[in-house]
C-alpha cells in the first residue's frame, strides 16, 4: 500500500503508483507495464475486467499480478529496480504550464 493503491469501480480499477525515497512513480509504472507485457497481459494504468474474460483469462491475470508483485517486492527490497528495466522509464507527455 505504500507503493501501489487501487481506485475506481471494481470492474475498472486505476493503479495509483506512489514514489518511494529511491524511485519515482514513472519507474514503478514502467516496470509494471514491462512485466505484465512479458506475461502476455496488455495493460496501461487501468485494469478492466469484463464478461469477455474467461476463467482461464482471469487465472492468467491473477498469476501475472502475483509474479509481478513478488518481483517488485524483491527489487524494492534489494534496491535494484533499475537493473530490471529493459526500457527507458516513461515520461509524461503533458506538462502543466
Amino acid at each position: 500500500s505504500s507503493v501501489l493503491s487501487f481506485t475506481g469501480h471494481p470492474s475498472w480499477k486505476f493503479l495509483d503508483w506512489k514514489p518511494t525515497t529511491k524511485y519515482d512513480s514513472a519507474i514503478l509504472h514502467t516496470y509494471f507495464m514491462q512485466e505484465m507485457f512479458v506475461r502476455g497481459i496488455l495493460v496501461a494504468n487501468t485494469h478492466n475486467i469484463s464478461l469477455a474474460h474467461s476463467p482461464k483469462d482471469v487465472n492468467k491475470i491473477v498469476n501475472a499480478y502475483k509474479e509481478f508483485l513478488q518481483s517488485l517486492s524483491k527489487a524494492l527490497t534489494d534496491e535494484n529496480l533499475e537493473a530490471h528495466l529493459k526500457v527507458a522509464p516513461l515520461k509524461p507527455l503533458f506538462k502543466v504550464r
